[in-house]
Order: structure tokens, then sequence, then C-alpha cells
């Protein structure tokens, strides 16, 4: 997915330029016959954890 190389690991930003930090997960939604749906952007040890395994 191109979602994938174009949002993870980059620099959220807030309104007003402040750095929030980086993308760490992406969660999306799977349905049948359709395309999948972002539920939501994850940051933190948590979400990085999880995708070094």
């Amino acid at each position: 997915m191109d979602l994938v190389r174009d949002v993870l690991d980059k620099q959220l930003v807030d309104r007003h330029g402040a750095k929030m930090g980086r993308v760490d997960g992406i969660v999306a939604e799977l349905r049948p016959g359709r395309p999948p749906e972002l539920i939501a952007v994850e940051t933190g040890s948590v979400a990085m954890a999880r995708r070094i395994g």
C-alpha cells in the first residue's frame, strides 16, 4: 500500500507547527468487497514494539 510507504515513520506536526512524534503504526479496517478504510494512526513505544516484534 502506498499509505504505508507515505505515512509510516513520518513526522507528525500539529496545526501550530509543533512536532508531535512519528507515525509508528497504522490501523485499517478490512471490509469484504471494499477497499481498506483507515481508522487511526498510532504513535508511541507500544506501537513501535509491535512492529519490531
